[in-house]
């Protein structure tokens, strides 16, 4: 059989921060049929890849990593398969990232490439450190330089770009030859600002201030590991009065996110902007059921007096059912809509509905207090998860209503995860589903971690694991709430 062949796209992944992605990018993920990802790219990254096969090869200083060769090698075999291929590079791909060697194979073999560049570590990183590259009065010009070569030669005797400022990729290796050849250039001196800035635009974030002559001291007693850049310039003295990464109330905090990416969001876009790295490593995979969906049908709808909705899955499996039957919000008509929680409100008003009862609390006795006793056995329709709380529906059950509580979806939990929780990580919880499946998966060891807790029944279920957590329950069920409750744990401790 011939196939006809693909296409690689050699991606740029930005420095860290999963939000200096480009659109081409994603646009580009989305179409893969394979990626190939470095360990600099960030994971919340492969979720725009939604039907690609993400494969992990490695490229970090100090680790067992894929070999060029290999690569390169996979990058034909694929495209001549017929594969639409991506590489994922840190940064950008022909910024110090290999992207040229690449380029050259594909060429070589006749297969079509598409270069999209990344937002390049040397740009970005240093700006997330407070360093303006250049500066009208300090610095005219920029070179970017590597700190290690192919052939292994003493750094110092390397000749050096003669530019204002300098930013040296992989240089902590070599940082003592590297300071010792800047110092037998004229321009430099010892008092010579330099900043060491590891892992730029995430949360372990840190930046090294010294000077050509104290920088490798300070980076010897900080222990501290690549990646990194080394800026040397005068720019570099403008860092401690404009350092605006650390000023934000979450920076240098990891968020989790257990929740669907589409779910999540919205407080990741919030968390985002508190200064947060958000890392979404979804738990729970909503499966329709299908037996339980048979039964939403005009004539049962049209019969009905209430429909509560509990969560915005529920809206969303229930609004899929009705389309794919040919019926719309009409059949609702006279039905009044009892809607639960924020998520579950935004997602009735995409269908079009705005609920006629919104409870101000989502616990179950005082949802339930909202309806007066009635003898009429008025009809009453919770479509819901298959493991929800009987609670409600019991306690509506006692007020004389005729209660039919419809299991539309069920959760499981994913067969692939990508990311992995680190120790001092904030969790957030948002169902007991989502405790059980983190657990199952493994991606959660045993770190030490501050789980953030939707509500009390999710605090059960955390409690229950008998993991050694901090548990922080938000005063109310809702994301929002959560992540202020969040910033009022991070004022106090």
């Amino acid at each position: 059989m011939v196939h006809t062949v693909g296409k690689v796209y050699l991606v740029g992944a930005g420095p860290g921060d999963p939000g200096l992605i480009t659109i081409k990018a994603t646009q580009v993920l989305a179409q893969a049929d394979v990626v190939l990802y470095d360990a600099l790219s960030h994971p919340n990254l492969l979720r725009y890849a939604k039907h690609a096969d993400c494969i992990f090869v490695g490229k970090k200083k100090g680790q067992h990593s894929a070999k060029q060769v290999d690569i390169n090698a996979r990058l034909i075999s694929l495209a001549k398969e017929g594969k639409t291929v991506v590489r994922l590079k840190g940064g950008d791909p022909l910024i110090f990232g290999r992207g040229g060697e690449e380029m050259t194979v594909l060429a070589a073999e006749n297969i079509p490439f598409e270069v999209v560049p990344g937002i390049s570590a040397g740009l970005s990183v240093p700006a997330c450190a407070g360093i303006p590259l250049t500066h009208r009065s300090l610095s005219r010009s920029v070179a970017f330089v590597t700190g290690t070569t192919l052939d292994g030669s003493v750094i110092e005797e390397k000749p050096l770009p003669d530019a204002d400022t300098l930013v040296f990729f992989m240089a902590v290796s070599h940082l003592r030859a590297i300071t010792q050849g800047l110092l037998k250039q004229e321009r430099f001196t010892k008092q010579t600002p330099v900043a060491l800035i590891y892992n730029g635009s995430t949360a372990k974030q840190k930046v090294l201030l010294g000077t050509l002559e104290t920088i490798y001291e300070i980076k010897e007693a900080a222990k501290l590991m690549p990646p990194a850049l080394l800026v040397v310039g005068e720019v570099v003295a403008l860092s401690e009065e404009l350092a605006w990464w650390e000023a934000r109330p979450l920076s240098g905090k990891r968020v989790v996110v257990l929740r669907q990416a589409d779910n999540g969001d919205l407080a990741a876009q919030r968390l985002s902007a508190l200064g947060a790295e958000v890392i979404h490593i979804p738990m729970l995979d909503i499966v329709p059921i299908k037996d339980s969906l048979k039964q939403i049908n005009k004539e049962e709808l049209q019969a009905l007096e209430y429909v509560i909705f509990t969560s915005q899955n529920a809206v969303t499996v229930f609004k899929e059912t009705l389309l794919s039957k040919g019926l719309d919000t009409r059949t609702l008509a006279n039905t009044t809509i009892v809607s639960i929680g924020k998520k579950t409100d935004t997602a009735l008003a995409n269908m079009g509905l705005v609920a006629d009862i919104r409870p101000v609390e989502s616990l179950s006795a005082e949802i339930a207090e909202l309806f007066e006793e009635t003898n009429r056995a008025e009809r009453m329709l919770i479509p819901c998860a298959k493991k929800a709380n009987p609670a409600l529906s019991q306690k509506l059950k006692e007020k004389g209503y005729d209660v039919s509580v419809l299991a539309i979806y069920d959760t499981h939990i994913p067969s692939h995860f990508v990311g992995h929780i680190h120790g001092g990580d904030h969790v957030f919880f948002t169902s007991p589903s989502t405790v059980e499946h983190l657990i199952q998966s493994k991606v959660w060891d045993d770190q030490d971690i501050v789980a953030h807790s939707i509500g009390s029944v999710t605090t059960k279920a955390l409690k229950k694991a008998d993991k050694n957590v901090t548990i922080v329950e938000a005063n109310q069920a809702s994301v929002e709430a959560m992540i202020e409750t969040m910033l009022g744990y991070q004022h106090d401790s």
